[in-house]
């Protein structure tokens, strides 16, 4: 399983090709509610969070354990003291998955 980034499911949403389709299902791609939120916060029609469900269906989401608030803001306050300032949705989302993550060459 891969954590999958909002880029890459923006990607998947506007033009999803043969190549993202094969990689998110040979990898069960997962999000996670930082993502989903993220996804859904950029909707300007019904028709668009119509697209959403369906859509974002494929993806596994993945719990958020209680352990993770308390160690987003450990790795947040360590980022803060080396003066490294880190969106909050990409905290929580390498917070929550340290493991590997599925991400557009260059992010945002």
């Amino acid at each position: 399983m891969i954590l999958t980034d909002t880029t890459v499911v923006i990607d998947f949403l506007r033009a999803p090709t043969v190549h993202l389709v094969k990689i998110i299902q040979t990898n069960q791609a997962a999000i996670c509610g930082a993502t989903l939120s993220e996804v859904y916060a950029g909707a300007r029609s019904s028709a668009d969070f119509k697209k959403y469900d369906k859509v974002l269906s494929i993806f596994s989401l993945l719990p958020t354990r209680k352990k993770t608030w308390p160690n987003l803001g450990r790795n947040l306050a360590a980022l803060g003291s080396k003066g490294i300032t880190v969106p909050f949705p990409d905290a929580l989302i390498r917070t929550l998955y340290p493991g590997r993550l599925f991400s557009r060459p260059g992010g945002r």
